[in-house]
């Protein structure tokens, strides 16, 4: 099999999607259709792929699952929104962990006061009872 795609739409080649295959020591095309949306379309035996230009680009379409492939502009969005989402998620640890060192802290503070509180009354009790005993 031989196939040629023209991104600019056919000013290389005359076409924007060629297939041919060796016969008989000649190429025959593959048959071509044009779908409802403009799309060109033709199967491909040897990779059991059907190509398709679609608005300049080259597309892969699996006609046995009925799934596109993912080209390279579909592969480099979802590496990148895959990084965001990694970022974000790394964002969103370190806010976690800075919250709890303040939770952490505030409760360490709180444990402070409140045993600053016990001391204070302790003391104040202690004051008391000295004040009852001497009269």
């Amino acid at each position: 099999e031989y196939w040629r795609y023209d991104s600019t739409g056919g000013d290389f080649y005359g076409e924007p999607l060629v297939g041919e295959y060796l016969a008989d020591g000649q190429y025959q095309r593959f048959e071509l259709r044009r779908d409802t949306d403009g799309a060109i379309r033709g199967h491909s035996p040897a990779l059991g792929l059907d190509l398709c230009w679609v608005d300049g680009r080259l597309r892969f379409y699996n006609p046995d699952t009925g799934v596109w492939l993912r080209g390279f502009f579909e592969t480099h969005d979802l590496l990148e929104s895959e990084q965001a989402a990694r970022q974000n998620a790394e964002v969103a640890r370190r806010i976690a962990e800075s919250d709890r060192q303040t939770a952490d802290a505030a409760r360490r503070i709180a444990e402070s006061d409140r045993q600053a509180a016990e001391a204070r009354i302790a003391e104040l009790e202690a004051e008391l009872r000295r004040r009852d005993a001497s009269g």
